[in-house]
């Protein structure tokens, strides 16, 4: 069954937390399911690991293409010495899938760099 509009947008935004939740809690399994596998080198674990936490915020719908919802948010990282970068970035989510598959995403800019 098709998403109405509000429907899919609520569930891209939720996969999107979700798989920061599953990257920052070092649960890369259940991370791994919410992305394809032409998204997987946005995703990899061993340069996650270098931060304390890493998070997702302001995630709003930027378009859409079918039942791909196109987002832009910002991704903070904290490192271990409790210093943050937070930078800009998009995700494409396929929300006819089960679960909702991150199919892309791309680095938009930096928005305060480390310090």
């Amino acid at each position: 069954p098709d998403l109405g509009q509000q429907e899919s947008a609520t569930l891209a935004i939720a996969t999107v937390q979700q798989l920061y939740t599953d990257i920052s809690s070092g649960n890369t399994d259940a991370a791994r399911q919410l992305f394809s596998a032409d998204a997987a080198d946005q995703f990899d674990p061993s340069f996650f690991s270098q931060f304390q936490q890493v998070s997702v915020s302001d995630l709003r719908e930027t378009g859409r293409s079918g039942s791909t919802v196109t987002l832009s948010g910002v991704v903070t990282f904290v490192y271990p010495d409790n210093t943050t970068q937070s930078e800009s970035r998009s995700f494409s989510v396929d929300t006819s899938t089960q679960p909702a598959l991150i199919t892309g995403s791309s680095f938009g800019g930096v928005l305060k760099p480390r310090g």
